[in-house]
């Protein structure tokens, strides 16, 4: 595998953290009950889609919303197709998005407020045991639980965006450079990638929490790769996986396809007794 490239570094408009110790990169497996207001967002914005209770259905829904999105940007260049359709079903989905973005927010918050959505407790207690030394966390979540539990929000990269702006959450296959986003948007995403990528080059161990790196979360592979790429015998690191303990060994797997030849890094297991399956 090729060294990969440090796309998002064209600015030098980065967070530095001095003394940084350890990178948490966390998903929703940090969550009780994460996906539930996703899912009543989705029923109540497009309830002919069926998605009900099954988190793969909304998967697959915001894949096909972000490809359709993608399909009519392309559709600008093609002389055959009828621009002036085309630009209305642009602003239809645009404004769809939109509507459908504010609903997600909207119902994290509320399930936040009610405490009906919280950290788990096992995260919690590791999170709390202090062997970890100063940290920032990567998260994948759109809520603001981290927030609510005393993290400093400069600490806190929200790499798919956050509730407090919706217009820039990402949804799953979503990444930055998409041709439907604004310059500047553009721009704000890139500086936020190039920080994710240099605090995992500069930390010598990396937690990876409830985090299943999926194929719909390319970008953050990206990342991974770049940041994983910075070690080596002088720069080693270590990478802690906690995740149920039927998955520890399938996320170890998918981090190493990150890696490169030179790379340095020791990975250490943490299964965890998850019980019955996420909610």
């Amino acid at each position: 595998m090729d060294k990969p490239t440090k796309s998002h570094d064209a600015t030098e408009d980065t967070v530095a953290f001095p003394g940084l110790e350890t990178v948490f990169l966390v998903g929703s497996g940090i969550d009780h009950n994460g996906w539930g207001p996703v899912l009543a967002a989705i029923n109540e914005q497009r309830p002919e889609a069926r998605i009900e209770a099954d988190p793969d259905a909304a998967n697959y829904f915001f894949a096909t919303h972000v490809y359709q999105r993608r399909f009519l940007e392309r559709n600008k260049s093609h002389h055959s197709v009828n621009q002036e359709i085309n630009t209305q079903l642009i602003s239809q989905w645009t404004d769809f998005d939109l509507q459908l973005k504010k609903s997600i927010s909207t119902h994290l918050a509320e399930a936040t407020a009610k405490g009906e959505m919280h950290l788990r407790d096992a995260f919690m207690q590791n999170h709390h045991s202090g062997k970890w030394g100063k940290h920032v966390f990567i998260t994948t979540n759109w809520d603001m639980l981290l927030e609510r539990q005393g993290c400093k929000p400069s600490s806190v990269l929200h790499v798919h965006g956050s509730i407090e702006t919706p217009s820039l959450l990402y949804l799953p296959s979503e990444v930055a450079d998409e041709p439907f986003r604004a310059t500047g948007d553009h721009e704000q995403m890139g500086r936020l990638m190039a920080t994710m990528w240099k605090s995992i080059a500069q930390a010598p161990r990396l937690v990876v929490y409830g985090l299943s790196l999926s194929a719909l979360d390319v970008e953050l592979g990206h990342i991974l790769s770049v940041g994983l790429g910075e070690h080596n015998d002088g720069n080693p690191c270590e990478v802690h996986i906690f995740d149920c303990s039927d998955q520890v060994e399938k996320v170890e797997r998918r981090v190493r396809m990150f890696l490169t030849g030179e790379t340095k890094v020791q990975f250490v297991r943490r299964p965890l007794h998850c019980g019955s399956a996420r909610t």
